[in-house]
């Protein structure tokens, strides 16, 4: 009893006190965290340093100071120095004869130092802690913490009162007398119950006790250890308390737990029944002793088994040592109310007998047993179910816990790790087999195998047989997934593979593959793939490719005439993109294949052009795929809805982006390709490895389709890149320099080498015309102009001389008139010469861009305008004349009295004829009268109008100029003689 009291203040001073710093300056505390220390944890050094700093404290009250003192004389004792304990209590005594109870105490405490026996029989030093008002403060707080029993608080509580014990009684007792609340009181006397106060069974059972419905007392492992520990004594004074309790009916059932468990057993049918009511265990049975046990099995077989009593009854047999016929008594146990409890129960008291676990195994395989029990014995067998049920049953077993979720999924997952782990150890491929080809055993079956052989990094490597199994079972993608990064499994892979279409056709139509884009096939994959392309299955092909197209150094270059030859061979469109693309990969770490790898494109790209209905984009069976494992073939196209004749087909329409395919089947006429689907290989091989092909594709530019090709590749990719190695090309063939300045465009003007090739296909006249305008077109505004004789080649009948002049006049942000000087500057020719060689050209466009450059007012301009209002083109005439009216100059009359007389020049006077008149009435020249009258008899009325006006107007302004010069004339006459003199001066 002592050392409970001991441990019940040793959980009093760490669970109920705060830290040390709470006692710092108040010495009655600091003296009760020095005593707790003391007796409660044990702690005597600390304790003693407590004490010291109070007994050396002058401020502290002379009580506290003596207590203190008290408190290293009782420590001292502890630690065996009874001399010092000696000394202490004598200064105690003779220090302060004031604290007569504290002396007292200290005489009869010294007393027993010296004789080895205690001066009074009846001294308690705990009986004076159960008097200190400070724990006694403490446990009346926590007592009426127990209103709220479901409260952190109040479980709390509960606790440390049970943990103080006697310390707790006085002031429980006191509590109970005064509290009204039935909770509380309940709460309470459960509490003194406990701590040995067995007739406080009235206050938690009885009638008057009046507790509501609501209870929050019931048998846990505390109570059943009480009355474990109960003498045959003690059992009888609780078992007389039960028999005298006038029981609530609620609680009759509690009541008959306890008759049973003290040995009561008369009427065992009737009290079960009551317990089995209340749904309290009968499994406390265990706490009872081998003779006890022995009664107890005896009363139990005696009772006619009802169904409703059947699971206690025979759990009650079970448990006092009846096993017969276990599996028929595990049915009615599984029913009762506590059957988790009870079957663990069972577990824990007879899985030591050999016989059991082959009951128990009878359960599992009985398909009437809930899976929530068959859980239970499974936790108890253990490893012992391995030996006890078959691969198949075990299998079957584990299948009925992985469909729904179940409450105990680790033990399902880790008995099924052990089984595994066992098929593997002995080879049992087929048996693996069998339950990776059952869809709710795969998942966790595979999470076996990824956890234990691919998130270790120095995991062991996965036995071969595990591929056997894979394939067995029909998890084909788990075998293609695992056997690219384990070379162990490539040998049934390849196999498979081989054999795809008739074994799973439908696998890789849709392929799903977990890989990083940083995998690298290793060699032995890889040829394993090249093993493959003597196959026909587009599907097996295309997974060949993919492996080939990442593949290292380790395959070499010769592989490329195998890939080669299956390009020119297949019709298949998609494959042939999937070729290409392998082909154009593997250049990157093989630069000596680029010549031939051009020309596959040269010639893949000659056979697109015969394409008129690509019908295997339809027919293929890749034509759903989107991504080949690392390789993503995302690819648009588009269809013309007008195109003669329609041929009706579906079509799948696919985005082109990474976020998965974006598909819609519809039916729509279309035409053929001009440009195949292709992007995607560009997109994936990268700009770095399409620069360095791009040298081997130039030198097949000199066909059509080749310079088509360079087109494509230039559409794919970045100008600057492509242009700095395309200029790099030395020779001289117009057709290939052609196709560089139609793809490269203004990437050429950036360099030398591509100014030189710029001027080379412009200056060539065996260079096909649109090159050389085109290569015109792109060089520097500057450079271009000292590239040829201005004079001489605008003269000449050269087909270019149209392209050039063409680009020279729609030259953004620049005057006609700066245009033409530019050419001066670059020829060192005048603008006349310039311009009189341009209307000397036989081109119309050229000879109207000259009219159209020339300038006003300039003095050779009515030169150049008689020429051009001579020229057999209808435009330059009409833009000449109209230069010609907006000169305004009186030196043009002679031209514009011939445009208004020459009968060649009649379609131009009746479009012009207003604007001739305007501009002649201004001039009021007589030279224009003889032509104007001439057209008064003009059979167009439009313009004989417009020639009576400009006569009538010559007429009045002729006749005006004569008035004037008559009034001058006569004002001479009639000035005096000295006005005519001085006019004279």
């Amino acid at each position: 009893m002592r050392k409970w009291m001991v441990a019940s203040l040793m959980l009093l001073a760490g669970g109920f006190l705060p830290d040390a710093a709470v006692g710092q300056g108040d010495p009655e505390k600091r003296l009760l965290e020095a005593e707790l220390l003391e007796v409660g944890k044990g702690e005597l050094d600390s304790a003693m340093a407590c004490y010291q700093e109070l007994r050396a404290d002058t401020s502290a009250p002379e009580a506290v100071r003596a207590r203190a003192l008290f408190g290293l004389a009782r420590c001292e004792r502890k630690r065996g120095q009874l001399a010092e304990a000696e000394k202490l209590l004598d200064e105690l005594i003779r220090t302060y004869p004031g604290q007569a109870d504290l002396v007292g105490t200290a005489r009869s405490f010294l007393a027993e130092l010296r004789t080895g026996k205690p001066a009074d029989s009846a001294f308690d030093w705990i009986g004076a802690l159960e008097r200190n008002p400070e724990i006694q403060s403490r446990v009346f707080t926590l007592a009426m913490q127990l209103a709220n029993p479901e409260s952190d608080e109040g479980r709390l509580a509960k606790k440390q009162l049970l943990a103080i014990g006697r310390l707790a009684v006085p002031v429980l007792e006191r509590v109970l007398a005064v509290s009204r609340d039935p909770f509380h009181r309940q709460q309470v006397a459960v509490i003194l119950f406990q701590a040995g106060q067995l007739e406080r069974l009235a206050d938690i059972y009885g009638r008057a006790a009046r507790i509501p419905d609501l209870r929050y007392f019931s048998f846990d492992d505390d109570i059943l250890a009480l009355i474990a520990r109960l003498d045959s004594d003690g059992r009888n004074h609780l078992l007389a308390a039960a028999r005298d309790l006038d029981a609530d009916p609620r609680f009759v059932g509690d009541v008959n737990l306890i008759c049973v468990l003290c040995g009561d057993l008369s009427d065992l049918a009737g009290k079960l029944a009551s317990i089995e009511a209340a749904s309290e265990s009968i499994i406390s049975i265990r706490s009872l002793h081998a003779d006890g046990k022995e009664q107890l099995l005896a009363a139990a077989r005696e009772i006619k088994v009802e169904s409703h009593l059947a699971g206690h009854v025979n759990l009650i047999r079970v448990l006092c040592g009846d096993l017969s016929d276990l599996a028929e008594k595990l049915k009615s146990i599984e029913a009762i109310n506590q059957q988790d409890s009870a079957l663990n129960a069972i577990g824990e008291a007879v899985i030591a007998d050999p016989s059991i676990p082959r009951e128990l195994a009878l359960r599992l395989r009985d398909p009437s047993c809930a899976n929530s029990d068959k859980l239970r014995y499974i936790r108890i067998l253990e490893d012992r179910v391995l030996d006890l049920l078959e691969h198949e049953e075990l299998g079957e077993l584990l299948g009925a816990f992985l469909g729904p979720v179940t409450s105990d999924r680790s033990t399902v997952t880790d008995l099924g790790e052990r089984l595994l782990r066992r098929l593997e150890d002995t080879e049992d491929w087929d048996a693996l087999a069998g339950i990776l080809s059952r869809k709710e055993w795969r998942d966790w079956t595979n999470r076996y195998f990824v956890e234990r052989y691919y998130r270790q990094p120095d995991g062991p490597p996965p036995p071969a047989g595990w591929a056997r199994a894979f394939r067995k079972a029909a998890d084909h993608d788990q075998l293609f997934n695992v056997a690219r990064t384990r070379d162990v499994f490539l040998a049934e892979l390849g196999d498979f593979l081989r054999n795809r279409q008739s074994e799973a056709p439908d696998f890789g139509v849709q392929l799903e593959v977990r890989t990083f884009d940083s995998w690298i096939p290793s060699p032995a994959y890889a040829a394993t793939m090249a093993s493959l392309l003597d196959v026909e299955d587009p599907i097996t092909l295309s997974i060949a490719l993919e492996g080939l197209a990442f593949a290292p150094r380790g395959v070499g270059p010769e592989v490329l005439d195998r890939l080669v030859a299956l390009l020119a061979s297949t019709e298949d469109l998609h494959l042939r993109e999937l070729l290409l693309f392998t082909i154009t990969r593997r250049f990157a770490d093989r630069p000596e294949t680029g010549p031939a790898v051009a020309r596959a494109w040269a010639d893949d790209h000659a056979k697109w052009a015969e394409v008129e209905i690509p019908r295997a984009y339809f027919t293929s069976p890749l034509a759903a795929a989107h991504q080949r494992g690392r390789i993503f073939i995302g690819y648009s196209y588009s269809v013309d809805e007008e195109a003669t004749p329609p041929v009706e087909k579906q079509t799948m329409m696919r985005a082109a982006h990474r976020g998965g395919p974006v598909s819609k089947v519809q039916t729509r006429p279309f035409r053929p390709y001009d440009d195949p689907p292709i992007g995607w290989i560009f997109r994936e091989v990268g700009q770095a490895t399409l620069a360095r092909l791009l040298p081997h594709v130039i030198e097949h530019a000199g066909t059509p389709s080749g310079r088509e090709l360079l087109t494509v590749f230039n559409d794919h990719t970045f100008d600057a890149i492509l242009g700095a190695v395309a200029i790099q090309y030395e020779g001289d063939d117009p057709r290939i320099l052609g196709a560089l300045v139609q793809c490269l465009q203004g990437s050429l003007e950036h360099s030398a080498q591509g100014l030189r090739i710029l001027r080379h296909v412009a200056t060539d006249p065996k260079a096909a015309p649109d090159d050389r305008s085109r290569a015109f077109g792109c060089g520097p505004s500057n450079d271009k102009l000292k590239w040829f004789d201005w004079p001489a080649l605008l003269s000449q009948p050269d087909p270019v001389v149209e392209g050039f002049v063409d680009c020279l006049a729609n030259e953004g942000g620049r005057s006609p008139k700066q245009r033409l000087d530019s050419i001066c500057q670059a020829s060192g020719a005048s603008e006349g010469a310039i311009l009189r060689a341009m209307l000397k050209s036989p081109y119309s466009s050229v000879r109207r861009v000259a009219i159209e450059w020339l300038f006003l007012p300039w003095p050779e301009a009515r030169p150049i305008l008689e020429k051009a209002l001579a020229d057999e083109d209808k435009e330059v005439k009409g833009q000449a004349l109209r230069k010609l009216i907006a000169l305004r100059e009186a030196g043009t009359a002679p031209l514009l009295a011939q445009v208004l007389a020459a009968p060649e020049h009649a379609q131009l006077r009746e479009s012009n004829m207003k604007a001739i008149v305007d501009a002649i009435i201004p001039q009021a020249s007589p030279v224009f009268i003889p032509p104007l009258v001439k057209l008064l008899d003009d059979r167009n009325t439009m313009v004989r109008a417009e020639a009576l006006r400009g006569l009538r107007e010559i007429k009045r302004a002729l006749e005006e100029r004569q008035e004037w010069q008559r009034f001058v004339e006569e004002m001479k006459r009639s000035a005096p003689p000295h006005e005519e003199g001085a006019r004279k001066e």
